[in-house]
């Protein structure tokens, strides 16, 4: 969708509404980490779920390890179906070694195919893919947190609005992951098809007040 079809903040959010969204018949590509069983994720995503503090990461061949072991009569304390309760596998060394060596990889991948990862919408709720790509807007306005320092809010928000305007390529990607974009003054919005916030349950529209935009 662009600017020109933006919705006005009245009335209702029809989650149906597809009127005025325009399908690009370009294919974007991006650079992810295969992570299994846990899905694809972007380098912003791998990078903020890896991070201290957060989930961290554990390796298979940890995990697989402490499997043979216990299988084979061994007592590693970590047997998942008396203790699962008491005792789990947490992030280790090995697997904060192999984060920096995946980062690094991924980086080297976006250089080499002139993309930036931010997020698929792989993580949440919270919404995560929402905070990294407001994240990457003001890296790409400012520079820095020094940067940051220097620029008000309202001059940060009005070439936030700029950059996506101007920038169909980054917009389409926001809005394909489920995104929908606000104008600073809180007027309009633009939408793709899918809607990942707010979420659908039963209703198949909701009320736009202003207690729900800020919600």
């Amino acid at each position: 969708m662009k600017f020109k079809n933006a919705r006005e903040t009245t009335g209702s959010f029809v989650f149906g509404d597809v009127d005025g969204i325009e399908e690009t018949p370009n294919v974007y590509k991006s650079v992810f980490v295969d992570t299994g069983e846990n899905g694809l994720f972007s380098r912003g995503e791998f990078e903020a779920i890896t991070a201290m503090g957060q989930m961290e990461i554990i390796t298979p061949e940890e995990i697989a390890d402490y499997l043979v072991f216990e299988a084979n009569g061994g007592n590693s304390g970590y047997e998942i179906i008396s203790g699962l309760d008491a005792t789990t596998l947490g992030p280790s060394y090995r697997g904060g070694v192999m984060r920096g060596n995946a980062l690094n990889t991924i980086k080297q991948l976006e250089k080499n195919n002139n993309c930036d990862s931010v997020a698929f919408e792989m993580l949440g709720p919270p919404r995560l893919s929402k905070l990294l790509y407001e994240g990457y807007l003001i890296r790409k306005i400012v520079g820095s947190m020094e940067g940051l320092l220097k620029i008000s809010p309202a001059e940060l928000s009005q070439k936030a609005l700029e950059v996506i305007q101007s920038n169909e390529e980054l917009r389409t990607q926001m809005l394909s992951i489920g995104l929908v974009i606000l104008s600073p003054d809180g007027k309009k919005y633009i939408r793709g098809k899918d809607v990942k916030i707010p979420v659908q349950k039963a209703e198949t529209e909701l009320p736009i007040t202003t207690e729900n935009i800020e919600q």
